[in-house]
């Protein structure tokens, strides 16, 4: 499923009168869709397989991907990173960001590599309930519910 990096979905759980934080896609990346590539720090990538190691929100289907026909342990999404930033933001992406990284070279924005190298380490599933919605469920349902499905107009934008 592809969502440009750096979208927000804002949840609806108000404190104080705010919203919390604000959810940023990343790498959530498809075949048909244009995605920056580049070198990445070898830290980063170090420090992106441990969050990738104690991912969130397990799913019961494999998404594999579908820019190679390699599949390894790294090449199935299995569940979400939630990566905290600056300014509110968390960044949530697909386990299977590892992958892209290492075997396609994917850049993400800099400042999700920054939040990376900064985390201490992901949320946890309890704290990405309490920040996001009343009950737990993919990004995507949520990216559904907030912009509906991937449009044509989408494909123009983002697609190759």
């Amino acid at each position: 499923m592809f969502y440009p990096d750096l979208m927000t979905c804002t949840y609806n759980k108000v404190r104080n009168g705010f919203v919390q934080s604000a959810l940023v896609t990343i790498g959530w990346l498809e075949r048909d869709y244009h995605f920056s590539t580049g070198e990445t720090p070898t830290a980063f990538a170090e420090k992106l397989l441990d969050l990738c190691d104690n991912s969130i929100y397990r799913i019961r289907s494999n998404y594999v991907c579908d820019l190679c026909t390699k599949l390894d342990s790294q090449a199935i999404v299995e569940a979400e990173i939630w990566v905290p930033g600056k300014e509110n933001k968390i960044y949530v992406a697909p386990s299977l960001i590892y992958h892209y990284v290492t075997e396609h070279q994917y850049r993400p924005p800099d400042e999700f590599i920054e939040a990376v190298q900064l985390a201490q380490r992901g949320l946890s599933q309890q704290e990405a309930h309490e920040l996001g919605p009343e009950e737990p469920h993919l990004l995507h349902n949520h990216f559904l519910r907030q912009y509906g499905p991937v449009s044509s107009e989408w494909k123009s934008m983002f697609g190759k």
